[in-house]
């Protein structure tokens, strides 16, 4: 498998519950939003291993004047709540947490904060992930994928080489996609590199930023800054993230 770019930045959502988000999510997208969650779990409340039904929950649907597109929000912590709302601290304790380090792990970050899908299935978007201070996109995968987009920033190479037009066409799309969720910054970063564990919902926007900063100073690129100057890594030189704030595309706009 190859490396993509995970781009990851923050948001000022309402996630005080599904309903409020969705109502949220309805004026930033001028579109309808159908809520629940996706019956995918293969728990069942009391902790015994079940096939799941793999249809989508509805619980309900804001909708938005004179749209005629649909957007789907799942809580994909849904069903673990459910689990953790019935049996408290003693869900540990039920049958299929014994042979499952995965769900275990999982439940810690369930009781942690939010995770919450959005796609419009009826157009194939997918935009990705909403944790407490983090939007974590996918609509956007940078193609080609990570070391093209890294090959960018350096002296000429012969293999993989990307423009600007290319990354800046990437990053006007993200500008646009997290200026509607009330984000400034984002991240991208390799998915399968060095900086991976930061792709983790349970990671915060500050302590990413902090991780970056106290880990990878060195080895992260400021793609605004960058931007100014263009003095290019040598080649081959691969930076580990790039952090992005638009400000040199701002400056563009008329």
């Amino acid at each position: 498998m190859g490396h993509d770019v995970s781009t990851i930045g923050n948001h000022n959502l309402d996630i005080t519950n599904i309903e409020t988000l969705a109502q949220d999510l309805s004026k930033r997208f001028k579109a309808n939003i159908e809520y629940g969650y996706d019956n995918q779990y293969w728990v069942d409340i009391d902790g015994n291993e079940i096939e799941p039904t793999y249809e989508n929950v509805v619980f309900g649907i804001i909708p938005y004047p004179d749209s005629k597109q649909t957007i789907w929000l799942s809580d994909e912590y849904y069903q673990i709540h459910q689990i953790i709302n019935k049996h408290g601290d003693n869900y540990i304790k039920l049958p299929y947490f014994a042979q499952s380090d995965s769900l275990k792990s999982e439940f810690e970050s369930a009781t942690k904060g939010v995770s919450f899908d959005l796609r419009d299935h009826i157009n194939h978007i997918d935009y990705g992930t909403i944790y407490n201070d983090t939007f974590h996109n996918f609509w956007h995968s940078f193609n080609p994928r990570w070391w093209s987009f890294c090959r960018a920033f350096m002296e000429e190479s012969d293999i993989g080489s990307v423009g600007f037009d290319a990354v800046n066409y990437y990053r006007k799309q993200i500008t646009d996609l997290f200026a509607t969720i009330g984000g400034d910054k984002v991240v991208h970063l390799d998915d399968q590199g060095e900086t991976q564990y930061l792709t983790y919902g349970d990671y915060n926007w500050q302590e990413i930023i902090n991780e970056l900063s106290a880990n990878f100073k060195n080895t992260t690129i400021n793609i605004s800054e960058f931007m100014k100057h263009k003095k290019f890594l040598p080649k081959d030189t691969f930076p580990l993230a790039f952090y992005d704030d638009f400000s040199d595309l701002q400056l563009d706009k008329p």
